[in-house]
């Protein structure tokens, strides 16, 4: 077993390459999912500066996750919009 500081660093550093993940590695987001959005998330289409908003792609306590188009850089994107308390 890591020590306790270790294993948390391996935690977080597992969690920052799926952040820097390109959403066309993500995969697409379940059709049930997107049936059932939120009433609190964007709806497809809305443009937050050069990016596109598409797709939920996931969806937590804190947040949704979208699969979205990125115009500066032509190519699909995960975009998090977090929704603090």
């Amino acid at each position: 077993m890591l020590p306790p500081r270790r294993d948390l660093a391996q935690r977080l550093a597992q969690r920052t390459l799926i952040a820097m993940t390109p959403a066309s590695e993500l995969g697409e987001a379940p059709a049930a999912a997107a049936r059932r959005a939120p009433a609190r998330a964007l709806p497809s289409g809305t443009r937050l500066r050069d990016y596109e908003v598409g797709a939920i792609a996931g969806e937590s306590a804190i947040g949704i996750v979208y699969a979205a188009w990125d115009h500066s850089l032509q190519r699909k994107v995960a975009v998090k919009e977090y929704m603090p308390a």
